[in-house]
């Protein structure tokens, strides 16, 4: 038996399987054994004949790959009404069924895209495949392998041709792996787009893989999708039981699995990121059922602001040392620079971080202590480096002595003016005295 889709996630589950007709014919009884939540549960059906399909241009659907349970098989039938089409192409994309995200690993398989001419029967099983040369150029896949776009106007559809095209995408086990895709064409028929989802099959028709029913979160670097980061710890919340949470921390692998969970939505918040790395502030949902797992990629930015190189100018006489301060956000960080003639008056701060602990950046300035004699002036910034000019404040002049007028008039200090005035108030007197005694 091949298994098409697993239990639903439903009150009345439903089963969909194929059977080999020269083994069991329509109207015969069949017994299978599946299992819910690890208890194994009889089920007696009875085989119905498959229904006939009618107007139809695209469907598709996937199946396992003999031998891994890393790879998925997908099948795209087209123009099974058998139109006459012109300039058709096919555009296609993977995603997480559950809202989460796509690993880097989980990508189309560039080499395994297949064009058969076919034909289908009444309930759409193909026969006699004729494998047909997709066109130079025609294939374009997504540079992250998660889409592609086939053009198919250089294959022939004129005459109601019919087509099966097959292709293979890695997977990872337990995810809800879903491809969807869009038919358009020049003319002859309308739109179509269909979607299917891939879950994990097992040899008994059950869900496997220890991803179903839980989340799985995967830290990354930003800049490097393929480095996983271990040390990062999240908060798991039931949004519908917020007193139902879980801590989880990314182990050597940079991965971190929930335990299984019950159906339903769940918020994943990071508490710490991991060393020298910015912790991510967004709050995020995710689904989960008992079909499958959510794949989660979280990312972190480095928490490394460049060197900052700070250089000294002198403009006039050369002084002595200096000490520069660094601020982060204006507030001084303890963190210093001296910069003297020894190290030809510049240097670095080094080793600083870009981000504060809330994730906002940090802005980053610097001041000088007051050098006597000089005034000091600042350019430049974080990115570029700064430049503190110091220039030289030219000494004070000293004021010239002010020069004395002549005067017949004395002045303090000088003794043989006063003396000559005494002398001619003297005469005077004496000369007045004479002239009185004449009379």
């Amino acid at each position: 038996m091949i298994l098409l889709c697993p239990i639903k996630s439903s009150s009345l589950p439903s089963l969909s399987a194929l059977y080999d007709r020269d083994a069991i014919n329509a109207g015969d009884n069949t017994h299978i054994d599946f299992g819910v939540n690890g208890t194994a549960v009889p089920l007696n059906m009875i085989v119905r004949p498959k229904n006939t399909i009618g107007q139809e241009w695209l469907n598709k659907w996937g199946g396992p790959v003999t031998g891994t349970e890393s790879e998925v098989l997908w099948y795209v039938r087209l123009n099974y009404s058998a139109s006459n089409m012109t300039g058709v192409e096919f555009s296609d994309s993977l995603s997480d069924r559950n809202g989460g995200d796509l690993p880097a690993s989980v990508t189309y398989i560039a080499n395994s895209f297949h064009l058969y001419r076919a034909d289908f029967d009444g309930t759409g099983n193909f026969s006699n495949l004729q494998e047909v040369t997709i066109p130079n150029g025609a294939l374009s896949i997504a540079a992250d392998g998660h889409s592609y776009h086939l053009n198919l106007s250089g294959v022939d559809f004129s005459q109601g041709q019919r087509y099966l095209l097959q292709y293979r995408t890695t997977f990872i086990p337990g995810m809800a792996l879903h491809n969807y895709g869009v038919l358009t064409n020049a003319g002859g028929a309308p739109r179509s787009e269909i979607g299917f989802t891939y879950y994990s099959p097992s040899n008994s028709g059950g869900a496997i893989g220890n991803l179903v029913g839980r989340i799985r979160i995967i830290k990354v670097d930003a800049d490097n999708a393929t480095t996983q980061l271990p040390g990062a710890t999240f908060k798991v919340t039931s949004v519908a039981n917020p007193a139902d949470s879980w801590t989880l921390t990314t182990g050597t692998d940079g991965t971190a699995t929930s335990e299984r969970l019950t159906t339903g939505s769940y918020t994943i918040e990071e508490l710490t990121a991991p060393d020298g790395y910015v912790r991510d502030a967004t709050v995020y949902t995710v689904n989960v059922d008992n079909q499958s797992g959510t794949i989660k990629i979280i990312e972190n930015k480095k928490n490394v602001h460049a060197d900052i190189p700070v250089q000294k100018v002198w403009s006039g006489a050369e002084g002595g040392p200096v000490t520069i301060h660094l601020l982060a956000n204006g507030v001084d960080t303890g963190k210093t620079l001296t910069l003297s003639s020894d190290n030809n008056w510049q240097d670095s701060f080094t080793g600083l971080e870009a981000y504060a602990a809330d994730g906002s950046e940090i802005t980053y300035t610097i001041s000088e202590d007051e050098v006597a004699g000089y005034t000091s002036q600042i350019t430049g910034d974080a990115t570029q480096g700064f430049v503190v000019t110091n220039t030289q404040v030219p000494p004070t002049p000293e004021k010239p002595a002010k020069t004395r007028k002549k005067s017949n008039l004395p002045y303090t200090g000088d003794a043989s003016s006063v003396a000559g005035v005494l002398f001619g108030s003297l005469a005077a007197l004496g000369s007045a005295v004479a002239l009185k005694r004449r009379k």
